[in-house]
């Protein structure tokens, strides 16, 4: 489908082989989608792919794909285009900032540069004016865990953690209240009501009220994912490599695939470095890995 949700008819997929588990035809195999927009590909050896979407006028979309034997490859629809509403410049600040909301407005944290040239973790609280598009710094303070990988908020608490652990904190003391263990790792961790939820490689996974370990988890063959937020009904996660956004049930299924775009330049994708959803504005918001820049995005029905 494109951004209007049409579905993109004929549309060319190749299947190109980058290393095979056994000797065989290693000649790219092509194929078209049908009239709802998806494809399937008959006698593909097992080994690692590159599948290729082209269409005449748009950017060629690359999916890498590891097949065991028997395995298949079904339901891989065209990614999508999705468009920002917003664009936010971060220029003051340096590294890659991560970002979590609460209510009306949002943290970031990052590193910033002081006088003295030494890089210092900071959380800047910060408001968003949706009149006039317009960001402003309210409060900051220290960064309690420098290295953290991950940061959400949950009633009146904020979370922060790495692939081996998850701290809860007060927010508005800073005090740190609990260090939580993680048997099993993440690379995205968030809480729905009572519930731990995180992705790790190409799972989506529940832990239950403890975080600490998995207690079931969904296979999503979508390539290594990072980052998860919940919008009230639906998972959202990425993959920064190729540089996709899904949308997710709580059962696994991916709802929908797409490309973040900037409308100033809609022939470039962005890359994901950080995503969180808003209840408040009903938007999904991303900063860039290779920009100071906030998006935000419009969820898609």
């Amino acid at each position: 489908m494109d951004s209007t949700d049409y579905f993109l008819k004929e549309d060319t997929i190749v299947l190109k082989p980058l290393l095979l588990l056994y000797d065989g035809q290693n000649a790219s195999l092509t194929t078209t989608t049908d009239s709802t927009g998806f494809y399937s590909i008959d006698s593909v050896i097992p080994g690692n792919y590159d599948i290729q979407f082209i269409r005449d006028g748009y950017l060629v979309s690359v999916r890498k794909y590891s097949m065991k034997i028997g395995d298949e490859i079904r339901d891989y629809a065209l990614p999508k285009p999705l468009l920002n509403q917003v664009r936010l410049h971060l220029n003051y600040l340096s590294g890659n900032p991560r970002l979590s909301w609460k209510d009306h407005s949002f943290s970031i944290f990052t590193q910033y540069i002081n006088d003295k040239g030494l890089p210092l973790d900071k959380i800047y609280t910060c408001r968003f004016n949706r009149i006039n598009d317009q960001l402003s710094v309210e409060s900051q303070m220290d960064n309690p865990m420098g290295n953290a990988s991950y940061y959400f908020h949950f009633d009146k608490y904020f979370y922060l953690g790495t692939q081996w652990k998850l701290k809860r904190y007060q927010t508005d003391t800073l005090n740190e209240l609990e260090e939580i263990p993680l048997a099993d790792p993440v690379s995205g961790l968030t809480r729905v009501n009572n519930a731990f939820w995180s992705v790790y490689q190409t799972k989506l996974q529940y832990r239950g009220a403890d975080a600490s370990s998995v207690e079931r988890e969904y296979p999503i063959p979508t390539g290594i994912l990072k980052n998860l937020t919940f919008d009230g009904e639906t998972f959202w996660t990425c993959n920064p490599i190729e540089n996709l956004l899904f949308k997710v049930s709580q059962q696994g299924q991916v709802l929908g695939t797409y490309h973040p775009v900037d409308r100033s330049n809609p022939m470039l994708y962005l890359q994901p470095y950080d995503i969180d959803f808003s209840l408040n504005n009903n938007q999904l918001w991303m900063t860039d890995a290779e920009k100071k820049i906030v998006y935000s995005f419009p969820v898609p029905n």
